[in-house]
């Protein structure tokens, strides 16, 4: 489990900013609005985002210490872990560039011990650039070797923006609300998406009766993602 997270000139966090959490038990944030909550959980998301294509392009060599070679760049469109207007709105001030770490300015770094045998300190610290509207992911600090396991991460948006009505969205203006901290917006558009496929399986299924048989009914019930929340 990860015991520390250290960000620098990632959105608001400029400087280098670390941040410690209980790996044995629950990290609780709390804090006013704008004090960094959901950048931290955003961070993770990169972070784990980054490994993967890292891993995925160049090998998991390619994060252990000592390792060598260029970045790994991909495209606004193949940029997954949050949703932004622009990928300059991960750095603080939208700005990118400067002379410090080979055009590497935004670094994350997680610490942590391992599961396995006697307790070791690992740490793994990943640097992004900007150029030409793709941004290059690479593995900046480490002291990882072979064998060492990495520790994987989930993230979920948070479910601000439920309102009494929601009005039916693309998705494309679903993809905004969700970048804006507000997946909570969407939340009856998913469900009707749900309940208008189920209706659509099941006048598929239907015979030429009008009835549909017990065995396609009970597969709908089975596998149908609307049946299933029911």
């Amino acid at each position: 489990m990860i015991s520390q997270v250290t960000i620098q000139n990632f959105k608001r966090f400029k400087a280098s900013t670390v941040f410690v959490l209980k790996p044995e038990g629950v990290t609780f944030l709390a804090g006013g609005n704008n004090s960094g909550k959901s950048t931290l959980l955003q961070a993770l998301a990169v972070w784990e985002f980054a490994c993967s294509v890292i891993e995925i392009n160049k090998s998991k060599a390619a994060l252990f210490a000592h390792s060598s070679g260029q970045g790994v760049g991909v495209s606004t469109e193949e940029f997954l872990p949050i949703v932004l207007p622009d990928l300059k709105h991960l750095w603080s001030d939208l700005k990118v560039s400067n002379s410090a770490g080979g055009g590497y300015t935004l670094r994350i770094r997680c610490d942590w011990q391992t599961a396995t045998g006697p307790p070791t300190d690992r740490h793994l610290e990943l640097g992004f650039a900007l150029a030409n509207d793709r941004l290059f992911l690479k593995r900046t600090t480490s002291n990882l070797a072979a064998g060492d396991p990495i520790p994987r991460m989930a993230y979920l948006p948070p479910f601000a923006g439920i309102t009494s009505r929601e009005e039916r969205m693309s998705p494309a203006a679903r993809k905004r609300r969700m970048g804006r901290g507000l997946a909570g917006a969407v939340l009856r558009n998913l469900l009707y998406d749900f309940w208008d496929q189920n209706g659509k399986t099941r006048e598929q299924a239907r015979g030429l009766n009008g009835r549909i048989p017990k065995s396609e009914l009970a597969n709908i019930r089975k596998n149908d993602a609307w049946e299933q929340l029911l």
